[in-house]
């Protein structure tokens, strides 16, 4: 069957299954068009052979090994059950399930009945835009879709990214998230510090910083929207640099591109490639978020009741992955458990953890390209910390403590080390409801230093007093009154936890150009696929997760001549928004994961299959690259924080 053939019989409607595209996925499409990756030279062949043996013959379906239960093996589970695949999901963490999707709950003698007693130290909001349909949104081939269909609905609440009452802090001088940013209320000026070169140069403090910096992001909408490939060709060169070098480039000072990173995100993430901020510049400028109420972890445990028994095994920690020969063939994948002297064998494996993770287990006996062991090896996470304080009731939300100044939900930001004091956005106005603050909330060098003193007893300890003594200062509060209301608290660092060893994938300069293609492919066999958010162009989010998980399955089913299998993949789950590289779909349309271009939003023509410049018309990049709007209020301080 020629999967470019789509039905006119599709169960979920899948005549809207295409989702509309994202700048992050254009510069992928583009990218993975431009780079002939020749890693996996002799996969072709591999897909014709088994095209052909199933044209001969019964062939039975594969069977596959999925490694991790986290969102993007929850997932694959999913897509793969529907379409009647074998599965078994081999999870490491033998206390819980959903890897860094966490939702940590009090002990009931400290949230003594209260409601929200939780605080979500994974993944916590959700950003209702076009590229998170996948996850969220009301299309049938939604996660939240399809969830609320099985009768397992996932209940949600909007998340305030903001509140006016907010309270920005630095420099030991206070202002509120309504107040304006002009004439340098925050006192990083020359002007404010004693003279010229004593701080920032005026120029870039006096005026809302947004209105300079933005500029620059800015022109690469006005570039990409008149020529993309010109435009485009601009970014590409961009992902060599860092966010700090590109501006520097730019001739701004250094004082001035620190003063822009404190304002805009965590110490040391202008280190980071550029291409990353330009893109979620454009990507996350909507203004609706959500949160999952009773935490993230529902999305887990619903996703869990709609599985079939006894397919996810808890604490079985994999040692080392290795191709199953016989008569000089590879007849599969042979999984080796620490503990078990037997290998389980599957047809397919799905690794979905985290590189971090991968690299303690023996790939040698897998083929791995070089740039594939050298992206596993080197593609960057980041470092986040949660420290999460339980007091007796919530006294940021009563207007008499707060002088009048209440906070409801939202971010306070300081240059203080605990950087981000995050006010929880469900619970609001409930009577009762548990007073669980997340006090700290960092990300790079910030996450470094607090995470330092996370795990022993005598580190947290001094931790949560620089947390409390921190907080008083910005509320502006006896640290002795905030003391006598504290009941407990929860740290957490992702760097040092045993299973995910890292945040989230955050690329440096050049890695996505680089490496990124590289991760999107399965092993010369065809049976060793790569999934989790790291190996997504939206690493760093759940959707980043589902989208890798998607691509794998498609591969198994690519790779195993499944055609009638991949067109029931997109009838009942969409399709995915990240093109695959053409290396595949321009050699032969049906073998390549095809993303039908007639499915994209406000196409008024049949298009060509598997060209960028086809599939992806000016009148989409216009409207893609929609510049944000930009705010002048203290509001905006933090705009590119995950």
């Amino acid at each position: 069957m020629n999967i470019l053939k789509m039905s006119s019989h599709i169960p979920d409607g899948a005549e809207q299954t295409r989702p509309t595209p994202s700048v992050r996925e254009l510069f992928a499409r583009q990218l993975l068009q431009n780079t002939h990756i020749h890693d996996e030279p002799h996969l072709e062949q591999v897909i014709l052979d088994n095209k052909a043996a199933r044209l001969k013959g019964d062939v039975p379906l594969p069977s596959v090994g999925i490694i991790g239960a986290g969102m993007a093996g929850l997932y694959s589970a999913m897509l793969l059950q529907d379409l009647g695949i074998q599965y078994h999901i081999l999870e490491a963490n033998k206390e819980r399930i959903g890897g860094r999707i966490y939702t940590y709950k009090f002990p009931k003698q400290v949230a003594n009945g209260e409601p929200y007693p939780y605080v979500d130290l994974g993944a916590m909001r959700f950003p209702k835009i076009s590229i998170m349909d996948r996850l969220l949104s009301d299309q049938p081939w939604s996660l939240f879709s399809k969830l609320e269909k099985a009768g397992h609905k996932v209940p949600t609440v909007p998340y305030h990214l903001s509140n006016d009452n907010n309270i920005r802090y630095y420099n030991g001088k206070r202002i509120y998230a309504s107040d304006t940013l002009t004439g340098d209320p925050l006192y990083f000026s020359d002007t404010k510090n004693g003279g010229q070169g004593t701080a920032v140069p005026d120029q870039y403090c006096m005026v809302p910083y947004t209105d300079i910096l933005y500029k620059e992001y800015d022109k690469f909408a006005d570039e990409m929207s008149e020529d993309f490939n010109a435009g485009f060709n601009k970014l590409l060169d961009a992902d060599n640099n860092s966010t700090r070098a590109y501006l520097h480039k730019r001739l701004f000072p250094q004082t001035a591109i620190n003063f822009f990173e404190t304002m805009e995100t965590g110490t040391g993430l202008y280190d980071m490639a550029f291409s990353e901020t330009i893109m979620d510049y454009f990507d996350f400028s909507g203004s609706e978020w959500l949160a999952i109420e009773g935490g993230s972890e529902v999305m887990v445990q619903n996703i869990l009741k709609t599985l079939k028994p006894d397919t996810i095994e808890q604490g079985t920690i994999v040692s080392k992955i290795s191709q199953k020969v016989v008569d000089e063939k590879v007849k599969g994948l042979d999984v080796h458990i620490i503990g078990q002297d037997t290998p389980r064998t599957y047809d397919h494996v799905i690794s979905t953890g985290t590189l971090a993770s991968l690299r303690t287990m023996d790939l040698n006996g897998l083929s791995l390209s070089h740039n594939k062991r050298l992206a596993i090896r080197t593609l960057n996470y980041d470092h986040s910390v949660k420290i999460t304080l339980a007091f007796n009731k919530r006294w940021w939300e009563d207007s008499t403590f707060m002088k009048g100044k209440p906070i409801f939900g939202g971010t306070t930001s300081t240059d203080l080390p605990v950087r981000n004091i995050v006010y929880p956005s469900y619970g609001n106005h409930v009577e009762g409801a548990s007073g669980i603050l997340i006090v700290s909330y960092t990300w790079a060098q910030d996450a470094s230093r607090i995470g330092s003193l996370v795990g022993d007893d005598g580190g947290e300890k001094l931790l949560i007093q620089i947390c409390m003594k921190n907080l008083a200062e910005v509320h502006d509060i006896e640290v002795s009154v905030l003391n006598e209301m504290l009941v407990d608290f929860k740290c957490w660092d992702w760097y040092n936890d045993n299973y995910s060893m890292g945040a989230f994938a955050l690329y440096s300069p050049a890695q996505f150009t680089q490496l990124f293609p590289s991760v999107t492919k399965p092993t010369p066999d065809g049976r060793f696929h790569l999934a989790g958010e790291a190996t997504s162009v939206h690493h760093a989010w759940v959707i980043g997760s589902l989208n890798s998980a998607y691509r794998a399955v498609d591969h198994v089913l690519m790779v195993e001549g499944l055609d009638d299998l991949r067109l029931k993949l997109r009838e009942n789950w969409g399709f995915i928004d990240e093109c695959e590289d053409p290396y595949y779909s321009l050699r032969d349309s049906s073998a390549g994961c095809f993303v039908d271009p007639n499915h994209i939003k406000e196409t008024t023509k049949k298009l060509k299959v598997a060209h960028v410049d086809n599939a992806t018309p000016k009148l989409i990049y216009n409207a893609l690259l929609k510049k944000p709007t930009h705010k002048t209020t203290a509001a905006v301080i933090g705009g590119l924080s995950r």
